[in-house]
């Protein structure tokens, strides 16, 4: 089947890829914390949808295109969407860096959150490309099976 878009907005696009299997979310402008938080909420929403018991699911946030977003935008994601996806058995996410210098940092404070909760089953990572990010989830998958 491949990638198909299952949600699109004017500021953002998700998919499922179920080749990988991931959810991808596109963020294509910047968005305030409204839009940012719910947009974010609706892409949980998909990945919980799409992850199967059987298997791993790779959530991945392109945020190439992203501006600025606030750093409470960023800690309301780690604090509150974070610990939805472990019970849902989310642990997979990869998150595609911004060429926008400000947006990087957004990027960099997300994973930091992140990393210093007690959400360590989560593994998140930063990554210049999709095709990076597919083969690092690979990698981890492979490992798992051995």
């Amino acid at each position: 089947m491949g990638s198909i878009i299952v949600y699109s907005e004017e500021k953002g696009v998700i998919e499922y890829d179920d080749s990988v299997p991931c959810v991808i979310a596109r963020y294509l402008a910047f968005m305030n914390s409204e839009e940012f938080r719910a947009f974010a909420t609706k892409t949980l929403e998909y990945s919980i949808k799409y992850k199967k018991p059987d298997e791993e699911l790779l959530f991945i946030a392109d945020t190439t295109k992203s501006l600025v977003q606030p750093k409470a935008d960023t800690d309301w994601a780690a604090a509150n969407l974070n610990p939805i996806a472990l019970k849902a058995g989310l642990k997979f996410s990869a998150l595609l860096l911004p060429i926008d210098l400000f947006g990087e940092r957004m990027v960099k404070n997300y994973v930091k959150a992140t990393r210093s909760s007690d959400q360590d089953e989560l593994s998140v990572d930063i990554f210049k490309s999709e095709e990076d990010a597919i083969n690092w989830f690979n990698t981890i998958k492979n490992s798992e099976l051995a």
